[in-house]
């Protein structure tokens, strides 16, 4: 299979409303986003999440709406790791 999600970027008029309910907000220092921007990664069986440790983590601009993983791991979420 190949280790690809699919990226959803958040719509503009509802990332100024929903700032408080996000589940990947970007930490300060990394990546070069506004903190309240929400974005969401879908694999087929679902939403994932970007591993805190990965390099992509607080990275809320992609070039392309879809992004390559190295490998998947279930914990408390499901994360994708780099």
């Amino acid at each position: 299979y190949p280790n690809v999600v699919r990226i959803q970027a958040p719509d503009k008029d509802k990332s100024k409303d929903n700032s408080s309910s996000s589940s990947r907000k970007p930490q300060e220092g990394r990546g070069g986003g506004d903190s309240k921007v929400e974005v969401k990664f879908f694999a087929r069986n679902g939403a994932v999440d970007v591993h805190p440790a990965s390099v992509l983590w607080g990275e809320s601009t992609f070039r392309y709406p879809f992004l390559i993983y190295h490998e998947k791991v279930k914990t408390s979420k499901v994360y994708l790791r780099d």
